[in-house]
């Protein structure tokens, strides 16, 4: 079952559970997917769907980040149980510790020597993570190891 048909599934559900404000995320998701799709003029990919899901987890990360600064619990407590519920369809998120044994890997295929050659190691990394590690930790991770 692709991406956009488990979360057609589960609107179906969320409709007979009368449950409003899961229905509203699941329909946020699927009108990214339909609009990804209208764009391509295809169906699209499962690469595709966890790359739209991916960005819009994206999103969700600074717009809690935004009201927890602000101040703003109500908006964020909304904010991070969309932000679950779309972690819910993406591949299971890859630890820091995995995150940096593939930056190691990397690191040595391209003989990366220092800071100026993070632009290499990213190129080279962010394919075999792209889905499973927010670009974020990776970027952290790769700085970590350049520095040190």
């Amino acid at each position: 079952m692709t991406i956009s048909q488990q979360i057609e599934s589960d609107i179906k559900e969320a409709m007979k559970a009368r449950e409003t404000e899961k229905l509203s995320f699941l329909r946020n998701f699927k009108s990214a997917l339909k609009y990804k799709e209208i764009d391509k003029k295809d169906k699209l990919t499962e690469a595709e769907e966890i790359e739209v899901l991916s960005s819009a987890v994206k999103k969700l990360r600074e717009s809690l980040e935004q009201f927890q600064n602000a101040g703003r619990e109500d908006h964020a407590a909304r904010t991070k149980a969309e932000l679950d519920l779309a972690l819910k369809y993406l591949p299971e998120q890859m630890s820091e510790d995995e995150i940096e044994k593939l930056a190691r890997e990397v690191i040595e295929e391209v003989d990366a020597k220092g800071p100026s050659d993070m632009g290499i190691v990213m190129k080279g990394l962010m394919p075999r993570v792209k889905g499973k590690a927010d670009g974020s930790v990776v970027k952290a991770v790769v700085m970590r190891l350049l520095k040190g």
